[in-house]
């Protein structure tokens, strides 16, 4: 028994050992976006009141001229390299689709705890490329699913047609989410445990109960 007991808690104490990173670690991967990389963002008119069609076309031509001054560019900075502007407006708000170059890939970073396992996951924000104006307020959006535990935005909408949830920025701040989940692994070592416990006691107390009860011929 007690060869077992032995063998028992070498094969544990291995399998504790080549399993740390489950219970406690860092990583960080980068995933490259594609080149050329495209994006949408959305243009809302502040003053609708005072709004004229010729305004979203100066703003196009100012992204154009912005265009032709990078085209010689060779650095590897994030630059647009197309615009279209999408023909239906919605709610005083126009769709635009971008073409960007050199974006950043995106980073997420896994910290791993005993407990609790932490993503965070922060994405290019192109509003960083587009000039000041007076007349629209830029924003950039994400869908997810599920609601994330963690964004740096306080702008979210939940959709109610297919239950998802709505991301906006106005900020040209990278884009941040964050989820925490419970590090399911470490509980089941834990019942485990205690299960080992549990029985090495039961075992012990019947072990010690037989001997008291006998009595010699």
């Amino acid at each position: 028994m007690k060869k077992f007991s032995a063998l028992v808690l070498t094969f544990l104490v291995a399998v504790l050992l080549s399993a740390c990173s489950t219970f406690h670690d860092d990583v960080t991967q980068t995933y490259p976006q594609d080149e050329p990389h495209e994006a949408t963002v959305f243009l809302q008119i502040k003053d609708p009141t005072s709004f004229d069609p010729s305004m979203i076309t100066d703003w196009k031509a100012e992204i154009e001229r912005i265009i032709a001054e990078q085209a010689g560019d060779e650095t590897d900075t994030p630059k647009i390299v197309g615009v279209k502007i999408r023909e239906a407006v919605t709610d005083n708000t126009y769709t635009v689709d971008l073409t960007l170059s050199n974006t950043p890939p995106s980073v997420v970073k896994k910290v791993v705890r005993p407990f609790k396992i932490y993503y965070t996951q922060q994405l290019y924000n192109p509003i960083e490329l587009l000039p000041a104006n007076s007349h629209f307020t830029y924003i950039v959006g994400y869908t997810a699913e599920d609601r994330h535990s963690e964004a740096n935005t306080d702008w979210i909408v939940n959709n109610e047609d297919d239950g998802s949830y709505i991301y906006l920025w106005t900020s040209t701040a990278p884009i941040e989410f964050k989820d925490v989940y419970p590090n399911r692994p470490l509980y089941y070592v834990i019942v485990i445990g205690c299960a080992l416990v549990l029985g090495v006691i039961v075992y012990l107390f019947s072990r010690y109960s037989c001997k008291k009860t006998q009595k010699p011929l």
